[in-house]
């Protein structure tokens, strides 16, 4: 995933993620959950520095249209505070900047995997310091994570993630929805990610004992 920041016709900035996808997902999809925690987030630390700045540009050019491009579009304005668009630039310098911004993507992910591929020895020291600083018997050959993710405290989703030999296994992947997200309760800050996963917990729990057995 990759972010060009542009002012006055001129690119200012530039940053780039490798996302793992936990299911299948698609452009349209990937477009709506980045631009939603990546300009939530941005808002966020706008509005709690002291030098505030505006977090939302009042354009934003993307590969594909997201599922609701309206409903997205409202609530980017009102964090920006005006009105802001969200298009697939067609034509000219713009298209230009979309495929230039689309070849960096291809490469920096060509080279994050040749990075990754084969690196046993990386993975190996890394496995051994996660055993020295929990003062384990031996390297942990399974590593199984839970994040919480939401939207302004609602459509709360805890997803798990899972290492084996340093490696993600994709196929044990899960995602565990919050049952009781839609019930008017409201949390902060981190209560509302430990509140989310504890639910996700004894039910991976219960799995993992049936897939012991």
């Amino acid at each position: 995933m990759q972010v060009f920041h542009v002012r006055g016709g001129r690119v200012r900035g530039q940053r780039g993620w490798v996302i793992d996808k936990v299911e299948p997902t698609d452009t349209a999809q990937l477009v709506e959950r980045f631009l939603t925690q990546f300009y939530g987030e941005q808002a966020a630390l706008a509005g709690s520095a002291d030098d505030a700045h505006q977090p939302v540009p009042r354009e934003i050019l993307v590969p594909e249209l997201p599922g609701d491009p309206v409903a997205l579009a409202e609530w980017l304005s009102g964090l920006r505070g005006s009105r802001v668009q969200i298009r697939v630039p067609q034509r000219g310098d713009k298209r230009a900047l979309a495929e230039t911004v689309a070849r960096n993507a291809g490469e920096a992910l060509t080279q994050h995997k040749l990075r990754r591929a084969g690196d046993l020895t990386a993975r190996s020291a890394a496995l051994q310091e996660i055993q020295d600083a929990l003062g384990l018997d031996s390297a942990p050959l399974r590593i199984e994570c839970v994040d919480v993710s939401h939207v302004q405290g609602t459509n709360v989703v805890a997803s798990l993630v899972v290492f084996e030999d340093g490696l993600a296994r994709k196929s044990d992947y899960r995602r565990f929805g919050d049952r009781r997200a839609g019930r008017g309760r409201r949390r902060r800050g981190d209560r509302r990610g430990r509140a989310a996963a504890v639910p996700a917990l004894p039910r991976r729990d219960v799995r993992a004992g049936r897939d012991r057995r």
